[in-house]
């Protein structure tokens, strides 16, 4: 096995004309259940690394895309499903141990939900919250450096932020 490459499917387009080229294409445009257009599984357990389904894009002119994946239906539809972790950027995570999504880099989104278990913080409007007064504040931000209950500098560089509940803050 050392040095050898093994393909349960090899797709190589290597296509000239300005149309579509596939190395694979999948259609899973049935009406049952479970359609797969391209399944990939990979369970060996040798010391390299093993995929499931690999894709490159690697032409500097025009789009290219390694993987591709398009949904046109409304209700559970889904142009990618992962089941389990994904790493992007890096697949060894470095702070994003146990997290379903690790990226190595930056983010661009136009939006971003962020769904909490928790409580929204209203309470700090009811009568009965203890409102620390401004001179407390004041003389907590000159010894630390930082608001209260908000991380410092310090803490943000070792440990990140939990946008959730920054965003309560």
């Amino acid at each position: 096995m050392g040095g050898h490459q093994y393909f349960g499917t090899l797709g190589i387009s290597e296509g000239t004309n300005s149309g579509n080229n596939y190395g694979v294409y999948g259609d899973a445009s049935h009406s049952s259940f479970s359609n797969y257009g391209v399944y990939g599984i990979s369970s060996f357990s040798n010391s390299g690394v093993n995929y499931g389904v690999f894709g490159e894009a690697s032409n500097s002119s025009n789009l290219n895309i390694g993987v591709y994946g398009k949904s046109t239906l409304e209700t559970n539809s889904y142009a990618g499903y992962f089941d389990g972790q994904v790493a992007i950027g890096d697949n060894t995570p470095k702070k994003a141990i146990g997290y379903m999504l690790s990226v190595d880099g930056r983010i661009a989104a136009e939006e971003i939900l962020v769904d909490l278990d928790a409580d929204w913080p209203d309470y700090v409007f009811k009568n009965d919250y203890d409102l620390k007064p401004l001179d407390e504040v004041k003389s907590f931000i000159e010894k630390n450096g930082h608001l209260p209950n908000v991380p410092s500098a310090k803490e943000v560089e070792d440990n990140g932020i939990l946008l959730g509940n920054m965003n309560k803050i």
